[in-house]
Protein backbone atom coordinates (compact mmCIF):
# COMPACT_ATOMS: atom_id res chain seq x y z
CA UNK A 1 0.00 0.00 0.00
CA UNK A 2 2.61 2.51 0.54
CA UNK A 3 4.74 1.54 -2.18
CA UNK A 4 1.07 2.24 -4.07
CA UNK A 5 0.86 5.76 -2.50
CA UNK A 6 4.89 6.80 -3.38
CA UNK A 7 4.51 5.68 -6.97
CA UNK A 8 1.11 7.87 -7.14
CA UNK A 9 3.58 10.73 -5.71
CA UNK A 10 6.02 10.28 -8.60
CA UNK A 11 3.33 10.07 -11.33
CA UNK A 12 1.88 13.48 -9.98
CA UNK A 13 5.28 14.81 -9.60
CA UNK A 14 6.29 14.11 -13.36
CA UNK A 15 3.00 15.39 -14.29
CA UNK A 16 3.53 19.01 -12.92
CA UNK A 17 7.42 19.05 -14.12
CA UNK A 18 5.74 17.90 -17.58
CA UNK A 19 3.53 21.23 -17.69
CA UNK A 20 5.98 23.09 -16.28
CA UNK A 21 8.26 21.80 -19.26
CA UNK A 22 5.87 22.69 -21.68
CA UNK A 23 5.05 26.13 -20.45
CA UNK A 24 8.97 26.81 -20.46
CA UNK A 25 9.11 25.48 -23.85
CA UNK A 26 6.25 27.47 -25.61
CA UNK A 27 8.20 30.37 -24.12
CA UNK A 28 11.30 29.44 -25.06
CA UNK A 29 10.00 28.67 -28.82
CA UNK A 30 8.85 32.29 -28.95
CA UNK A 31 12.24 33.62 -27.90
CA UNK A 32 13.99 30.66 -30.23
CA UNK A 33 11.91 32.56 -33.50
CA UNK A 34 13.43 35.62 -33.10
CA UNK A 35 10.94 37.90 -32.59
CA UNK A 36 7.78 38.52 -30.42
CA UNK A 37 7.13 38.87 -26.83
CA UNK A 38 8.32 37.38 -23.79
CA UNK A 39 6.74 38.27 -19.84
CA UNK A 40 5.46 41.61 -21.97
CA UNK A 41 8.35 42.31 -23.33
CA UNK A 42 9.20 42.65 -27.31
CA UNK A 43 12.43 40.84 -28.91
CA UNK A 44 13.68 41.73 -32.29
CA UNK A 45 16.17 39.47 -33.36
CA UNK A 46 16.68 37.81 -30.04
CA UNK A 47 17.44 41.24 -28.28
CA UNK A 48 15.28 43.42 -26.87
CA UNK A 49 13.46 45.63 -28.93
CA UNK A 50 14.35 49.15 -29.52
CA UNK A 51 12.81 51.86 -31.61
CA UNK A 52 10.25 52.22 -34.31
CA UNK A 53 8.93 48.36 -34.64
CA UNK A 54 6.05 46.81 -36.12
CA UNK A 55 4.95 43.73 -33.85
CA UNK A 56 3.45 41.60 -36.79
CA UNK A 57 -0.03 43.43 -36.58
CA UNK A 58 1.01 47.28 -35.68
CA UNK A 59 3.23 49.86 -35.03
CA UNK A 60 4.88 50.78 -31.68
CA UNK A 61 8.15 52.43 -30.56
CA UNK A 62 9.54 50.44 -28.01
CA UNK A 63 12.77 50.89 -25.67
CA UNK A 64 14.50 48.00 -24.20
CA UNK A 65 11.18 45.61 -25.10
CA UNK A 66 8.52 48.39 -23.51
CA UNK A 67 5.87 49.79 -25.40
CA UNK A 68 6.59 53.76 -25.20
CA UNK A 69 3.25 55.53 -24.89
CA UNK A 70 2.25 59.70 -25.51
CA UNK A 71 4.38 61.82 -28.07
CA UNK A 72 7.55 60.75 -29.13
CA UNK A 73 10.51 61.27 -31.15
CA UNK A 74 12.00 59.29 -33.56
CA UNK A 75 14.37 60.04 -36.38
CA UNK A 76 13.27 63.83 -36.85
CA UNK A 77 9.56 63.49 -36.49
CA UNK A 78 7.13 62.90 -33.46
CA UNK A 79 4.29 60.40 -33.17
CA UNK A 80 1.76 59.86 -31.18
CA UNK A 81 1.31 56.44 -29.50
CA UNK A 82 -1.88 55.61 -27.23
CA UNK A 83 -1.70 55.80 -23.36
CA UNK A 84 -3.66 52.41 -22.69
CA UNK A 85 -2.14 50.23 -25.59
CA UNK A 86 0.58 51.88 -27.02
CA UNK A 87 -0.90 52.03 -30.77
CA UNK A 88 0.61 54.23 -32.69
CA UNK A 89 -2.44 56.51 -33.63
CA UNK A 90 -3.48 57.59 -36.96
CA UNK A 91 -5.75 60.69 -37.71
CA UNK A 92 -6.49 62.37 -35.01
CA UNK A 93 -6.41 64.94 -32.28
CA UNK A 94 -4.43 64.29 -29.53
CA UNK A 95 -3.67 66.50 -26.15
CA UNK A 96 -0.10 66.56 -24.21
CA UNK A 97 1.50 69.39 -22.09
CA UNK A 98 -1.85 71.50 -22.13
CA UNK A 99 -1.65 71.83 -25.75
CA UNK A 100 -3.84 70.24 -28.91
CA UNK A 101 -1.57 68.13 -31.84
CA UNK A 102 -2.55 66.57 -34.60
CA UNK A 103 -1.14 63.00 -36.62
CA UNK A 104 -1.45 62.51 -39.97
CA UNK A 105 -2.65 59.08 -41.71
CA UNK A 106 1.24 58.07 -41.29
CA UNK A 107 1.03 59.11 -37.46
CA UNK A 108 3.18 61.78 -37.85
CA UNK A 109 2.88 65.35 -36.50
CA UNK A 110 1.66 67.87 -38.81
CA UNK A 111 3.00 71.82 -38.71
CA UNK A 112 1.91 74.92 -40.41
CA UNK A 113 -1.53 75.12 -42.26
CA UNK A 114 -3.69 71.94 -42.57
CA UNK A 115 -7.14 71.27 -44.05
CA UNK A 116 -9.10 68.45 -41.46
CA UNK A 117 -12.32 67.80 -42.42
CA UNK A 118 -13.25 70.48 -44.03
CA UNK A 119 -11.48 72.86 -41.69
CA UNK A 120 -8.55 75.02 -41.62
CA UNK A 121 -6.07 74.72 -38.92
CA UNK A 122 -2.58 76.10 -37.97
CA UNK A 123 -0.15 74.60 -36.35
CA UNK A 124 2.46 76.57 -36.29
CA UNK A 125 6.22 76.90 -38.46
CA UNK A 126 8.71 76.70 -35.71
CA UNK A 127 8.37 73.67 -34.94
CA UNK A 128 6.50 73.74 -31.99
CA UNK A 129 3.75 71.58 -34.09
CA UNK A 130 0.77 72.70 -31.49
CA UNK A 131 -2.30 73.92 -32.72
CA UNK A 132 -3.07 77.86 -32.23
CA UNK A 133 -6.43 78.54 -30.76
CA UNK A 134 -8.04 82.01 -29.57
CA UNK A 135 -5.05 83.90 -31.50
CA UNK A 136 -3.99 86.20 -33.99
CA UNK A 137 -1.37 84.67 -36.78
CA UNK A 138 0.68 86.86 -39.06
CA UNK A 139 2.35 84.63 -41.81
CA UNK A 140 3.90 86.37 -44.46
CA UNK A 141 2.35 89.84 -43.38
CA UNK A 142 -0.75 88.33 -44.05
CA UNK A 143 -3.41 88.11 -40.49
CA UNK A 144 -5.44 85.31 -39.65
CA UNK A 145 -7.17 84.19 -36.30
CA UNK A 146 -8.06 81.03 -34.90
CA UNK A 147 -10.98 80.59 -32.69
CA UNK A 148 -11.14 78.75 -29.36
CA UNK A 149 -11.39 74.97 -31.30
CA UNK A 150 -8.34 76.35 -33.44
CA UNK A 151 -10.17 76.71 -36.69
CA UNK A 152 -9.27 79.51 -39.01
CA UNK A 153 -12.47 81.83 -38.53
CA UNK A 154 -13.95 83.33 -42.04
CA UNK A 155 -16.49 85.56 -42.80
CA UNK A 156 -17.64 88.24 -40.01
CA UNK A 157 -15.82 87.50 -36.76
CA UNK A 158 -16.27 89.34 -33.51
CA UNK A 159 -12.46 89.42 -31.37
CA UNK A 160 -13.02 91.52 -28.39
CA UNK A 161 -14.79 94.60 -29.14
CA UNK A 162 -14.18 94.55 -32.87
CA UNK A 163 -15.64 92.87 -35.69
CA UNK A 164 -13.96 91.72 -38.70
CA UNK A 165 -13.74 90.31 -42.39
CA UNK A 166 -11.66 87.23 -42.75
CA UNK A 167 -12.03 85.87 -46.98
CA UNK A 168 -13.98 82.87 -47.37
CA UNK A 169 -11.23 80.54 -49.57
CA UNK A 170 -8.35 81.44 -47.40
CA UNK A 171 -9.37 83.01 -44.36
CA UNK A 172 -6.77 85.72 -44.28
CA UNK A 173 -8.17 89.23 -43.11
CA UNK A 174 -9.18 91.30 -45.91
CA UNK A 175 -6.94 94.41 -45.78
CA UNK A 176 -9.11 97.09 -48.07
CA UNK A 177 -11.80 99.15 -47.61
CA UNK A 178 -14.76 97.10 -49.22
CA UNK A 179 -18.31 96.19 -49.36
CA UNK A 180 -18.68 92.51 -48.30
CA UNK A 181 -21.29 89.76 -47.94
CA UNK A 182 -21.57 88.00 -44.82
CA UNK A 183 -21.69 84.15 -43.92
CA UNK A 184 -25.64 84.65 -43.27
CA UNK A 185 -26.44 86.54 -46.88
CA UNK A 186 -26.07 90.59 -44.80
CA UNK A 187 -23.77 93.15 -46.20
CA UNK A 188 -20.96 95.54 -44.46
CA UNK A 189 -18.46 98.26 -45.15
CA UNK A 190 -15.37 97.29 -43.85
CA UNK A 191 -12.04 99.72 -43.83
CA UNK A 192 -8.26 99.14 -44.63
CA UNK A 193 -7.82 97.06 -41.45
CA UNK A 194 -10.91 94.52 -42.15
CA UNK A 195 -12.69 96.39 -39.72
CA UNK A 196 -16.28 96.51 -39.82
CA UNK A 197 -17.83 100.04 -39.94
CA UNK A 198 -20.68 101.80 -38.33
CA UNK A 199 -22.04 105.37 -38.28
CA UNK A 200 -21.66 107.87 -41.19
CA UNK A 201 -19.40 106.23 -44.18
CA UNK A 202 -18.91 107.36 -47.47
CA UNK A 203 -18.75 104.78 -50.16
CA UNK A 204 -18.21 104.89 -54.03
CA UNK A 205 -19.16 109.03 -53.70
CA UNK A 206 -22.34 108.34 -51.84
CA UNK A 207 -22.90 108.52 -48.12
CA UNK A 208 -24.67 105.89 -46.33
CA UNK A 209 -25.30 105.56 -42.42
CA UNK A 210 -24.57 101.84 -40.84
CA UNK A 211 -26.24 100.75 -37.57
CA UNK A 212 -23.58 100.97 -34.29
CA UNK A 213 -25.54 97.71 -33.31
CA UNK A 214 -26.04 95.69 -36.55
CA UNK A 215 -23.38 97.75 -38.40
CA UNK A 216 -26.21 97.32 -41.49
CA UNK A 217 -27.03 99.73 -44.06
CA UNK A 218 -30.26 101.81 -42.75
CA UNK A 219 -32.97 102.78 -45.41
CA UNK A 220 -35.76 104.83 -45.31
CA UNK A 221 -34.70 106.63 -42.51
CA UNK A 222 -34.27 109.73 -40.91
CA UNK A 223 -30.74 110.47 -38.47
CA UNK A 224 -29.76 113.18 -36.85
CA UNK A 225 -25.77 113.29 -37.23
CA UNK A 226 -23.83 115.84 -35.44
CA UNK A 227 -26.64 118.02 -35.20
CA UNK A 228 -27.50 117.69 -39.03
CA UNK A 229 -30.66 116.15 -40.14
CA UNK A 230 -29.83 113.41 -42.49
CA UNK A 231 -32.60 111.56 -45.01
CA UNK A 232 -31.37 107.94 -46.37
CA UNK A 233 -33.33 106.71 -49.37
CA UNK A 234 -34.55 103.62 -50.34
CA UNK A 235 -31.33 102.56 -51.64
CA UNK A 236 -29.72 104.08 -48.01
CA UNK A 237 -28.10 106.64 -50.00
CA UNK A 238 -27.52 109.99 -47.72
CA UNK A 239 -29.20 113.51 -48.02
CA UNK A 240 -28.12 116.00 -45.81
CA UNK A 241 -30.96 118.58 -45.05
CA UNK A 242 -29.04 121.47 -46.20
CA UNK A 243 -27.74 119.79 -49.43
CA UNK A 244 -30.83 118.95 -50.97
CA UNK A 245 -30.87 120.51 -54.69
CA UNK A 246 -33.45 122.80 -55.07
CA UNK A 247 -36.05 122.55 -57.70
CA UNK A 248 -35.43 123.36 -61.23
CA UNK A 249 -31.23 124.02 -60.66
CA UNK A 250 -30.63 123.12 -63.90
CA UNK A 251 -26.63 123.98 -63.68
CA UNK A 252 -26.32 121.58 -61.07
CA UNK A 253 -27.91 119.06 -62.85
CA UNK A 254 -25.64 119.55 -65.76
CA UNK A 255 -22.36 119.62 -64.08
CA UNK A 256 -23.61 116.07 -62.69
CA UNK A 257 -24.12 114.87 -65.69
CA UNK A 258 -21.03 116.10 -66.70
CA UNK A 259 -19.25 114.05 -64.01
CA UNK A 260 -21.16 111.19 -64.45
CA UNK A 261 -20.14 110.97 -68.33
CA UNK A 262 -16.60 111.21 -67.28
CA UNK A 263 -16.72 108.48 -64.47
CA UNK A 264 -16.76 110.82 -60.94
CA UNK A 265 -18.60 111.03 -58.53
CA UNK A 266 -21.71 113.49 -58.63
CA UNK A 267 -21.13 116.65 -56.42
CA UNK A 268 -24.10 117.10 -53.58
CA UNK A 269 -25.92 120.76 -52.59
CA UNK A 270 -24.36 122.68 -50.20
CA UNK A 271 -26.80 125.35 -48.81
CA UNK A 272 -23.82 127.19 -47.30
CA UNK A 273 -21.69 126.91 -50.33
CA UNK A 274 -24.70 128.30 -52.70
CA UNK A 275 -24.87 131.17 -50.10
CA UNK A 276 -21.23 132.06 -51.25
CA UNK A 277 -21.50 131.91 -54.60
CA UNK A 278 -24.80 134.19 -54.42
CA UNK A 279 -23.00 137.10 -52.50
CA UNK A 280 -20.00 136.36 -55.19
CA UNK A 281 -22.67 136.43 -58.25
CA UNK A 282 -24.11 139.88 -56.95
CA UNK A 283 -20.50 141.53 -56.45
CA UNK A 284 -19.88 140.72 -59.88
CA UNK A 285 -22.58 141.78 -61.43
CA UNK A 286 -22.38 145.10 -60.08
CA UNK A 287 -18.48 145.51 -59.48
CA UNK A 288 -16.86 142.98 -62.23
CA UNK A 289 -14.83 140.26 -60.96
CA UNK A 290 -13.26 139.98 -57.75
CA UNK A 291 -9.63 140.77 -57.15
CA UNK A 292 -8.89 137.95 -54.76
CA UNK A 293 -11.46 135.61 -57.54
CA UNK A 294 -7.71 134.26 -58.81
CA UNK A 295 -6.62 132.94 -55.13
CA UNK A 296 -10.09 132.24 -54.51
CA UNK A 297 -9.94 128.00 -54.13
CA UNK A 298 -13.06 126.18 -55.56
CA UNK A 299 -14.69 129.28 -57.52
CA UNK A 300 -15.34 129.75 -60.90
CA UNK A 301 -17.58 132.92 -62.46
CA UNK A 302 -19.20 132.52 -65.80
CA UNK A 303 -20.17 136.07 -67.69
CA UNK A 304 -22.86 135.83 -70.44
CA UNK A 305 -23.69 132.29 -70.45
CA UNK A 306 -27.65 130.61 -69.63
CA UNK A 307 -28.10 128.32 -66.91
CA UNK A 308 -27.11 124.84 -67.38
CA UNK A 309 -25.64 123.34 -70.15
CA UNK A 310 -24.56 126.37 -71.99
CA UNK A 311 -22.15 127.83 -69.18
CA UNK A 312 -21.03 124.10 -68.09
CA UNK A 313 -20.28 123.37 -71.71
CA UNK A 314 -18.22 127.01 -71.68
CA UNK A 315 -16.28 125.92 -68.50
CA UNK A 316 -15.29 122.16 -70.32
CA UNK A 317 -14.13 124.16 -73.49
CA UNK A 318 -12.18 127.13 -71.21
CA UNK A 319 -14.74 129.60 -73.64
CA UNK A 320 -13.77 132.98 -73.41
CA UNK A 321 -12.54 131.52 -69.81
CA UNK A 322 -9.45 134.08 -68.29
CA UNK A 323 -6.93 133.37 -68.00
CA UNK A 324 -6.70 132.45 -71.25
CA UNK A 325 -4.41 129.09 -72.25
CA UNK A 326 -5.59 127.17 -68.87
CA UNK A 327 -7.73 124.25 -68.17
CA UNK A 328 -8.96 125.91 -64.87
CA UNK A 329 -12.29 125.78 -65.19
CA UNK A 330 -12.22 122.63 -66.95
CA UNK A 331 -10.36 121.06 -63.59
CA UNK A 332 -12.89 122.72 -61.68
CA UNK A 333 -15.66 120.55 -62.94
CA UNK A 334 -13.64 117.13 -62.98
CA UNK A 335 -12.19 117.83 -59.67
CA UNK A 336 -12.52 114.04 -58.36
CA UNK A 337 -12.12 115.45 -54.71
CA UNK A 338 -14.43 117.65 -54.54
CA UNK A 339 -18.23 116.61 -53.06
CA UNK A 340 -20.60 119.40 -52.53
CA UNK A 341 -21.03 122.51 -54.70
CA UNK A 342 -23.49 125.51 -54.78
CA UNK A 343 -24.21 128.08 -57.83
CA UNK A 344 -25.60 131.83 -57.19
CA UNK A 345 -26.99 133.75 -59.92
CA UNK A 346 -26.99 137.42 -60.69
CA UNK A 347 -28.03 139.28 -63.83
CA UNK A 348 -25.90 137.18 -66.92
CA UNK A 349 -23.33 136.26 -63.98
CA UNK A 350 -22.90 132.45 -62.55
CA UNK A 351 -20.94 131.77 -59.53
CA UNK A 352 -20.02 127.87 -58.62
CA UNK A 353 -18.07 127.27 -55.37
CA UNK A 354 -17.00 123.46 -54.38
CA UNK A 355 -15.64 122.28 -51.84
Amino acid sequence: MFQIKRNLVVVMFIVVLSVIYQCIGVTQIGANSGNGYINNLFYKDNILGNGYLNDGKHWYLFKDGHKQIGIQKWKGEYYYFDLDTGLRSDSVFRKQWGKTYYFNQKGIAVSGFQTISGRKYFFGADGSYFLRKNTWIIINGKKYYADSNGVLVSGVKKIENKSYFFDFDTSCLRTKRDYVLSQWGKWYLIDKNGIVQSGLQRWQGKDYYFDPITFLKVKNQIKNINSIEWRFDNQGVGHKKEDRQPLGDITFTELNKLRNKNGLNPLIWNKKLAELAQRRSEETNFNGIPANHWRTQGEVIGIGWKKGSKVISAWFNETNMLPKGTSAHRDWLLNPAATKVGFGYSGNVIVGRSK
